[in-house]
């Protein structure tokens, strides 16, 4: 599955690298290019969420009022976001989109000369073989690769240069096998840094959106305590993959969340903000008739009273 994802993310950052011929600046170049292709996500992924925030008193009255039918209130949830486009899992997307391509471009991180200088695995096993070398060994970690391999691979007509050098740092190296070079830890340091703070501006912005009623409503509740456990697992795993992965997956973190960041500046400003306020048709009041309340026995005293002075 990864391995199809990575052919894809091939088919943009070949071109990238056969242009600057440095790794470090065709990650750089790739992951802006992803987050304007994908930008159509984002801002539909954003949109639903004002979207959301703008009907919450609407969800909140169908939660009350059909708090014993949950089979009816899930029905009453769902004309509500099909009549106002809502997606109520469309917050996740950007996150498991920016998952999913991570999880092609480690690929493409471990196999640089499939991905990158396009040459097909079964060439590199008949070079390896021709060699007396374990092609198992390498195949899932080119990096590895032993010079006899790849200089039969250049005899067979491989161009087999790979320029992993990026501001002095080799981005195929892991730090977690390099723990005693201080400058391993620049990028995993700084990829940690700025997951904390999207995730920390992130949690402001949801906490600024949600007012008193929808703190106090259990669901919401619930879904604030989710949203806390993401963004404690968020630099968790960061910490996790810039530390027992290759550099190159550092950079394109910290660009990918630097980007991330100003991308949903841009469409909270541009978009959000520019979006009309939904009107919650209300429930129109009965009027109500003021009856007048006839008192018979004081009407008659009052009729007697007449015919006696008369």
């Amino acid at each position: 599955m990864f391995d199809a994802i990575a052919n894809i993310l091939a088919i943009f950052i070949r071109p990238i690298y056969s242009i600057v011929q440095n790794y470090g600046w065709t990650i750089i170049i790739f992951t802006i290019l992803i987050k304007l292709v994908t930008i159509g996500f984002s801002i539909k992924s954003q949109k639903s969420m004002a979207r959301m925030q703008q009907v919450q008193p609407l969800i909140n009255e169908i939660q009350r009022k059909y708090a014993n039918n949950r089979e009816k209130m899930q029905q009453e949830l769902t004309k509500v976001y099909d009549k106002y486009e809502i997606s109520p899992t469309g917050g996740c997307m950007p996150m498991l989109l920016q998952l999913v391509i991570l999880m092609g471009f480690i690929q493409i991180v471990y196999k640089p000369y499939t991905y990158l200088l396009n040459i097909p695995v079964d060439s590199i096993k008949t070079a390896a073989a021709t060699v007396g070398a374990d092609a198992t060994a390498f195949l899932n970690n080119q990096l590895s690769m032993p010079s006899n391999v790849l200089s039969e691979l250049v005899k067979m007509g491989y161009e087999t240069e790979l320029e992993l050098d990026f501001l002095g740092l080799q981005l195929g190296e892991v730090l977690s096998q390099n723990m005693g070079d201080w400058k391993m830890w620049i990028l995993p340091v700084l990829a940690l840094l700025f997951t904390i703070l999207s995730t920390y501006t992130a949690q402001l912005s949801a906490n600024k959106n949600q007012n008193e009623k929808q703190k106090n409503d259990p669901q919401a509740q619930q879904a604030a305590a989710m949203s806390k456990s993401m963004y404690i697992m968020m630099p968790l795993m960061t910490a996790y993959i810039t530390y027992t992965w290759p550099l190159g997956c550092a950079l394109y973190w910290i660009i990918s969340t630097v980007t991330q960041m100003i991308q949903q500046f841009l469409i909270n400003e541009l978009v959000v903000k520019k979006m009309k306020p939904i009107e919650l048709k209300k429930k129109k009041k009965k009027p109500q008739v003021k009856r007048e309340v006839i008192d018979i026995e004081a009407q008659d005293n009052s009729i007697d009273e007449g015919e006696k002075n008369e």
